[in-house]
């Protein structure tokens, strides 16, 4: 049954998070899913105790559940302090541990504590809640004693890409120090069968595609990500496989999620990046050298080179998220 779904976003003025593209992509996800949604964005600021209790007491007084807002069957509170409005089938996937930044205002900590009670009360009003992390479910057990459920969001287009010509693109993630990146691109220089597209940061990357034009290097494309751009994303899961290195932990498992949904081959680097969205992922690891991340692009080769259209399967049973259950 399709819904008039409104998901509530407050949002820090001109203070630029990966949360937005976060949102845009729950949204794309449910209207893929048949619903109407909308991202409302109203502004907040808080640096004390006092501007904590004033913006509560003002978000508590938004009820929509008044007749002028009977088209609204859904309402999505995604941060503090959303959580204090009123609707009737108000849920909550909480994007983001409020009470970390509590516990640092220069306050009582009574005040603290009353807060956070007040929050807690706020956030048992939801119908369902949820949680864009395993992390920020944690912290509202221990915190608050609240019980939430980690929502992995992924692609639910089961259509997969893995069956285009030998032009697909392999997306190689790496970290921004130039000279890293140098040696890399030295490493996989002489791969000519397929494209390699290298992600780096915004500063780099005229260094980058500076060093590759001076090589001759042309099956080694360089363009820069922007990981807060949804079609950047989209483009991502468009990809035949993935590799990550230094995986932010908020921001860049969306495609990683999505393309395991579709069968596509994964490979991330051990060490401390590492986290809960890969883990709970069957992947190959692999050592940080380049000799391990040429291997790994070479059986990313192979294995896109073998499979066949019939082989193709979409692992459903690894995400436990049923849409249907949770939006309708």
């Amino acid at each position: 049954m399709k819904k008039n779904i409104l998901i509530i976003f407050p949002l820090n003025p001109f203070f630029k998070t990966n949360e937005e593209s976060y949102l845009l992509y729950i949204k794309n996800i449910l209207e893929k899913n048949g619903h109407n949604v909308q991202i409302c964005t109203i502004p907040i600021s808080y640096n004390s105790i006092d501007s904590f209790w004033k913006q509560a007491y003002q978000w508590s007084l938004f009820d929509f559940s008044e007749e002028q807002y009977k088209d609204i069957d859904m309402v999505i509170c995604t941060k503090w302090p959303s959580y204090y409005i009123k609707h009737p089938n108000k849920k909550l996937l909480i994007i983001e541990d409020i009470n970390t930044i509590i516990d640092m205002l220069e306050c009582d900590e009574d005040e603290k504590k009353a807060l956070i009670m007040s929050n807690k009360k706020a956030i048992m009003s939801a119908n369902y809640i949820y949680t864009s992390s395993k992390y920020i479910s944690k912290k509202l057990e221990s915190d608050m004693g609240v019980a939430s459920k980690p929502l992995y969001f992924f692609n639910t287009d089961k259509s997969s890409k893995l069956n285009k010509n030998i032009d697909e693109k392999i997306i190689i993630s790496i970290d921004n120090k130039v000279n890293y990146n140098k040696s890399l691109i030295d490493s996989i220089e002489d791969i000519n069968v397929c494209s390699i597209i290298i992600t780096t940061n915004k500063k780099d990357y005229n260094s980058l595609k500076q060093y590759c034009d001076i090589r001759g290097i042309e099956n080694a494309k360089i363009k820069f990500f922007n990981m807060d751009n949804l079609e950047d994303i989209e483009l991502l899961e468009e990809s035949a496989s993935m590799y990550f290195y230094g995986v932010d932990k908020f921001r860049n498992f969306y495609p990683i999620i999505s393309s395991h949904k579709n069968s596509k081959p994964i490979i991330c680097v051990r060490g401390d990046n590492g986290n809960e969205f890969i883990e709970r992922l069957e992947t190959e690891v692999i050592d940080n050298n380049h000799k391990d991340i040429r291997k790994a692009i070479e059986n990313i080769i192979k294995y896109h080179n073998s499979i066949e259209e019939n082989d193709i399967k979409n692992e459903n049973d690894r995400i436990d998220i049923n849409y249907k259950e949770i939006f309708d």
